[in-house]
């Protein structure tokens, strides 16, 4: 049996917020922490860990075996749990960031905020959400859990990495948001070793836009590569991670050797609690469709060149 307790209700709601493209969520209930996991035409991967310390009470039974193995796995549908979620999340009169119990003068104990939760039986059983605010108002969620098709599952295997850039979230969902105007088919990202040099274009139907980042240490946090790569992503799975960068407060982009997009953002709460978003993309080939991919990356037709906004909003 699990069982949980928090009042970072908000926190959570924002988190699997991230991931909500796709009917069907895959759910990982560990020793230190919970993961919900989605994924599109197997060519991404997206999933979020909630770890224990965003929980009060973190319980999963007299279950022995790797702290890395996941203890129980089923699917849900999403939709409705966030949809239960933002009844409480998203209303200003019933979420507070205190403590749910705290002891007054008098030695009795008061409720403040909203607290959850969760609850898991076992296979076949449902996976609950029993949610209840400081004046007892309370909703439980029941939702019915699936048996996870392991082999239906996508699974990316990571090799070398050869690409490792840290930055604010900020500058590169700007970034995203400008070269996405021109209804962009796919997304190079080119990195230099001279100058530390990390840039982004867009290929569209009828144009191409591109932003280099400067190698400013207050808008690239870290910059690692091992030579001169241009990788290629479909931008419509790029897409699906701006609503988590808008979210987010860092990201790290890392490359393998492949081609392999791994973005990791770091969601913080008002606390100080942080969870991490990770997405995993397939490249493109660029050896196929040169003209239809873009992957001449001097460009062919029009193009615009921007260099990334550093000023702090």
């Amino acid at each position: 049996m699990f069982e949980a307790e928090t009042t970072q209700l908000k926190h959570i709601f924002l988190s699997l917020r991230c991931i909500d493209f796709v009917k069907e969520c895959t759910v990982e209930i560990y020793k230190k922490g919970i993961k919900f996991g989605v994924d599109e035409s197997q060519s991404l991967d997206a999933h979020i860990y909630l770890q224990k310390p965003l929980f009060t009470d973190f319980k999963v039974g007299n279950i022995s075996g790797d702290e890395d193995e996941a203890v129980y796995a089923f699917k849900i549908q999403l939709q409705p749990l966030l949809h239960c979620l933002s009844i409480y999340a998203e209303s200003k009169d019933r979420m507070s960031s205190m403590q749910w119990d705290q002891p007054n003068p008098t030695g009795f104990m008061k409720r403040h905020g909203t607290r959850c939760i969760i609850r898991y039986h076992g296979k076949g059983d449902t996976f609950d959400w029993i949610i209840e605010d400081a004046t007892g108002y309370k909703t439980t969620c029941e939702l019915n859990t699936m048996e996870e098709n392991d082999a239906m599952k996508t699974e990316f295997i990571a090799s070398r990495t050869t690409v490792k850039v840290i930055m604010k979230s900020k500058w590169l969902y700007d970034a995203l948001l400008e070269l996405d105007n021109n209804l962009s088919d796919s997304l190079l990202i080119k990195t230099l070793p001279e100058k530390s040099t990390f840039a982004l274009r867009s290929i569209g139907s009828i144009s191409s836009t591109e932003v280099e980042y400067p190698s400013a240490r207050n808008v690239l946090e870290s910059f690692k590569t091992m030579s001169e790569y241009v990788h290629a992503y479909r931008f419509s799975l790029v897409r699906h991670a701006l609503k988590a960068l808008q979210a987010s407060s860092k990201a790290s982009i890392q490359i393998d050797e492949n081609g392999l997009l791994n973005l990791q953002l770091m969601l913080l709460s008002p606390q100080g609690l942080s969870s991490f978003v990770d997405f995993k993309i397939l490249p493109l080939n660029l050896n196929e469709g040169e003209d239809e991919q873009g992957s001449d990356w001097d460009g062919r037709g029009d193009s615009e060149t921007d260099d990334a906004d550093t000023e702090d909003e």
